[in-house]
């Protein structure tokens, strides 16, 4: 029983290490300023396959780095409950400080951490 749990727990920890380093590599890998998203439909695009819809987390990321597209910023939070609502509208307003600081900053790129705050 007990070995059971062990090993149920580290399945748990590998599968969340290896969707926090994904996600980075993902997002270390995109090409400037699309945060792999088509700025013209909000598809999110992910090894030349393209989708309809990017994660959550994904999103939020972008946001937090200023590069989420504006068709996807206008449907951020649409679905959801109350607290999902109040989240997408923050990051709206995160995501244009942002790209309002890169902008004036001249910055190419902007890291963020795995907690989503800024890293200089």
């Amino acid at each position: 029983m007990k070995r059971n749990l062990i090993c149920c727990f580290g399945l748990a920890i590998l599968i969340g290490g290896g969707t926090t380093l994904g996600t980075t590599i993902v997002i270390a890998s995109e090409e400037p300023d699309t945060c792999s998203y088509n700025p013209i439909n909000g598809n999110y695009i992910e090894n030349g396959i393209e989708y309809s819809f990017g994660s959550w987390e994904h999103a939020r990321l972008c946001a937090m780095d200023g590069r989420l597209p504006e068709i996807v910023m206008n449907r951020l939070g649409a679905l959801g409950v109350k607290s999902i609502r109040e989240e997408a509208e923050r990051l709206k307003i995160t995501n244009k400080e942002v790209a309002n600081l890169r902008k004036n900053k001249g910055m190419k790129t902007q890291v963020t951490s795995d907690r989503g705050s800024l890293v200089k």
